[in-house]
């Protein structure tokens, strides 16, 4: 054996796994400190509780020796990667269609590697292909990610920024049966530094992309096999060596170090350490008697530059063909299939309307909810792996930099596991945890501060309709109460507030279309006023229908501000009761890099938070109006009284620009382009107003805090033309949600 060729499994001596336990009378709480896997059971129905995925070895180091040139990789041995579906991967068909062999190498200046991957359909990504759309051939060296292109006489290697490797010598033939790809690129041109005094171990991954049609990927398989994304403790470690080497230099450490219990015995304390990764120290611990497992994870060095995202520990399996993830994505709630592929919602923002899931078995109504405690900068993924014979979805938090450090305060979330009663169990603990911090707050209670919010019981909400005579007409026709949006004269509202009517207008303060010194609604100065990307730019906002304008995004931290600016003298003129808040309680979190307004996310909750009160809220200082807001997120139930938007599916399921109010005409019209057909109406019927999937998640949690209705882009009568059979439907479901119809 030449003395550059040393597979080695380096991991020393493997002791037995280091368990440790704890729990009280509901839960059992079992951690392995060397794989890092976690198993709960809950004892009163003696339910077992594992992570999804599969468990991974503790990983033996895979040592390169120095070549002297590249010549030797030849007699490299040769690593295999097998037939696994894996990720969104649609079909894997023969044995033959996806198999990959490769070797791997190294010189002083250069890394060298070939591969032979077997595919009876050759479809090679080239020019500026989406590499997930035709073969291609990516890998990893801890966070750095690179794609082959293996398109003859073209080939070429890309850096996950989509920037050419120009250092590189690539070389791709097609073979029968498949095609070779040959790489040299320097190690600098990959950010390698290799100490010949000191082995450099990076965490390596290698994955192949089969694209055999016009409909993008069929099949992605990965090296090693059980690679876990985003998760670069289930790479494999790569040891570049000057020399042969029998000791553990490079030897992979526990998952969990420096595992400590807690003083009240209630759980458990750790240092984990992910490639790449901020170290962090974890507290895991149930919380008193109940079933709840709480996870705290505070940075070590909290303003150290952090970029990307921290993959939290994997959730825990929902196993059998009844499982269902239930969320609020956009809407009041969706129910979906673990199992269902395409997975409607491989990931989710936990900014969101509702900052938790639930997964629950459907029939027997156990399950758990994923409760994020700081979901401001949050996200989740729904992990697939295996079941049995089957896939399924499990979740995993990802957090998310904020000012691109991971920040002092510690992250927590936790998994809150109920017995029975599937996600109304799981909705109702939420909102318990909801009420302790002051979030419930009822109708019934802003009622007492405000007797308008009375008018809102049994109201429609109405555009288009702010005029004394329809609002005479339908007193006449004995409709008692309307919310009418829009201006009209201030006699005419006055009396339309005296027929028990409220009148109501819409502000947006999140776009600025005009560079001025005076502050309102649509004006501020520019740039100076509008959120600021990390690189300066400023952030931009809403477009006309013809993108011939496009707005700056107003800083929140400034909304405020502006509101009280704007409000108080067009309330000096005009009587209106109501007032609402566009843009504001719909979109993501976000933050602003002007230094004189810097924001982050958690920030500008706070700062939206605030504008909300001044318009909701009774407290001193503030307008106390019956207050709606677009959408909805949890944190403005406690202060405004109705939203637009919640009881729709979702912007992701319509077929037409509902943003612009433009009608489609049939089911396969969609206005923004008349001359393509859509396919898309069906996921609006599916999932949009499918009685299948929706579930009333949001009102679980809120319905007797905010009033709902559907989005202005989506009435009751929106659809009346394209699909007439669904203005019934809609009723039907406002009158078993008890919710406000929308015309």
């Amino acid at each position: 054996m030449k003395k550059w060729l040393l597979l080695l499994l380096i991991a020393g001596s493997v002791g037995w796994a280091e368990t440790w336990r704890f729990g009280n009378d509901v839960l059992e709480v079992s951690v392995d400190a060397v794989s890092g896997r976690y198993v709960v059971i809950d004892k009163r129905i003696n339910c077992r509780w594992e992570q999804g995925g599969e468990q991974a070895a503790t990983r033996q180091s895979l040592q390169l020796v120095r070549m002297a040139s590249g010549d030797e990789l030849a007699q490299a041995p040769k690593l295999s990667i097998k037939n696994t579906a894996h990720g969104d991967a649609r079909n894997v068909g023969g044995a033959a269609d996806s198999l990959a062999e490769f070797q791997l190498g190294w010189t002083a200046e250069t890394l060298f590697m070939n591969i032979a991957v077997s595919d009876e359909v050759f479809k090679p990504a080239g020019g500026d292909d989406d590499k997930q759309q035709a073969d291609s051939v990516e890998f990893w060296l801890d966070e750095a990610q690179c794609t082959l292109y293996p398109q003859p006489d073209a080939a070429k290697l890309v850096r996950g920024d989509r920037t050419v490797v120009t250092e590189a010598t690539v070389t791709a033939t097609e073979v029968a049966g498949g095609y070779v790809v040959k790489l040299a690129v320097p190690l600098q041109a990959l950010g390698i530094a290799v100490d010949d005094d000191k082995a450099q171990t990076l965490m390596f991954s290698l994955g192949v992309d089969d694209a055999d049609d016009e409909k993008g990927r069929q099949v992605q398989i990965y090296y090693p096999e059980d690679r876990q994304h985003s998760k670069l403790e289930s790479f494999q470690p790569l040891a570049l060596v000057t020399a042969a080497s029998t000791t553990a230099e490079s030897e992979v450490k526990d998952a969990f170090q420096n595992v400590t219990r807690l003083k009240d015995g209630n759980g458990i304390e750790y240092l984990w350490e992910q490639s790449g990764r901020p170290a962090v120290l974890v507290r895991s611990e149930v919380i008193g008697d109940t079933p709840e497992l709480r996870l705290s994870v505070t940075a070590l060095e909290s303003a150290a530059e952090f970029k990307g995202e921290y993959p939290d520990i994997v959730g825990f399996k929902v196993p059998g063909e009844y499982g269902g993830m239930a969320t609020a994505d956009g809407s009041a709630g969706h129910l979906y299939p673990l199992r269902e592929e395409p997975f409607m919602r491989p990931r989710l923002s936990m900014a969101a309307d509702l900052p938790f899931i639930g997964m629950v078995d459907k029939i027997f109504g156990h399950g758990y909810g994923l409760f994020v405690d700081s979901p401001d900068d949050a996200a989740l993924l729904m992990r697939k792996v295996t079941d049995g014979e089957a896939t399924t979805r499990v979740p995993q938090v990802h957090w998310l930099p904020t000012m691109q450090t991971f920040g002092k305060d510690s992250r927590v979330y936790c998994f809150y596991f109920v017995a029975e009663g599937s996600y109304v169990a799981v909705a109702k603990a939420w909102r318990a945890r909801a009420a302790a911090k002051g979030y419930i707050v009822t109708l019934k209670e802003k009622a007492r501060h405000n007797p308008n919010v009375l008018k809102l019981m049994g109201a429609s909400d109405i555009w288009g309709g702010n005029s004394i005579y329809f609002a005479r007409n339908a007193k006449a026709l004995g409709i008692d109460k309307l919310l009418i949006n829009g201006d009209c004269p201030p006699a005419d509202m006055a009396e339309m507030a005296a027929m028990g009517y409220l009148p109501g207008r819409c502000d947006s303060y999140s776009d600025l279309w005009q560079d001025s010194d005076n502050i309102d609604p649509r004006s501020a100065a520019l740039p100076e006023h509008a959120v600021k990307h990390a690189n300066g730019e400023a952030m931009t906002g809403g477009a006309t229908f013809d993108r011939s304008q496009v707005s700056l995004k107003r800083c929140t931290a400034l909304m405020l501000d502006a509101a009280k600016k704007a409000v108080p003298p067009d309330l000096a003129k005009y009587p209106y009761e109501a007032r609402f808040l566009d843009v504001i309680t719909a979109e993501g979190l976000y933050e602003c890099y002007d230094p004189e307004h810097p924001m982050t996310r958690s920030d500008k909750r706070r700062y939206s938070e605030g504008i909300c009160a001044y318009f909701g809220d009774w407290g001193e200082g503030n307008l106390n109006l019956v207050a709606g807001g677009e959408h909805g997120k949890w944190w403005c139930a406690k202060y405004l009284h109705y939203l637009e938007g919640m009881q729709s599916g979702g912007h992701s399921y319509y077929s037409w620009p509902a943003d612009y109010l433009r009608r489609p005409k049939n089911k396969e019209d969609d206005p923004s382009n008349p001359d393509k057909p859509s396919t898309r109406f069906e996921l609006y019927e599916k999932y949009g107003v499918g009685p299948y999937y929706r579930i009333p998640l949001w009102d679980l949690v809120f319905h007797d805090c905010i009033v709902t209705t559907w989005y202005r882009g989506d009435t009751t009568d929106y659809l009346l033309e394209a699909a007439p059979e669904l203005t019934p439907r809609k009723d039907l479901f406002n009158i078993l949600y008890v919710t406000m119809p929308i015309f």
